[in-house]
């Protein structure tokens, strides 16, 4: 019998270390489930991010491309602009001022005439003409003021 109690002793042994075993695998097991859940936690989180970062680049794409556009209309308004100073340049270059008259500018224009200056419209009016002014000129001088 005693050969039996030492193979039952044994027996004994393997099971506590097989449990003990399994107690260990499930332990591990329980870690790497653990381990998994969060890996799939922050591949969600990753791909959110991915998502966020995604729309602000598309944002970014869009923001530069109606810059773009901003620029060209700029452009082209510096363009015109540019025309218009050069107009405006052409049409003050046929002003000339009398003496002490530097407030009144005598030019060649017919009465009721206009020139846009800045935002004020400029009409000539051939009831105020400059002293000195020939009277006779086909085209006469007329005085400018603003309305």
């Amino acid at each position: 019998m005693s050969g039996a109690a030492d193979q039952v002793e044994q027996g004994q042994q393997m099971v506590d270390r097989a449990g003990s075993a399994l107690d260990t695998i499930i332990s591990n097991a329980e870690r790497m489930l653990a381990n998994i859940q969060q890996v799939r936690v922050s591949s969600d989180e990753q791909s959110v991010t991915t998502a966020h970062i995604s729309e602000n680049i598309e944002t970014i794409s869009r923001v530069t491309h109606s810059a773009v556009a901003g620029n060209q209309t700029i452009a082209a308004s510096v363009e015109e602009l540019s025309a218009l100073i050069e107009d405006l340049r052409v049409r003050v270059a046929t002003f000339r001022l009398e003496d002490d008259t530097a407030h009144v500018a005598p030019v060649q224009l017919m009465p009721g005439d206009g020139l846009l200056v800045g935002r004020s419209m400029v009409t000539a009016r051939a009831d105020e003409m400059p002293a000195g002014a020939n009277r006779s000129r086909s085209r006469p001088a007329c005085s400018l003021r603003e309305r």
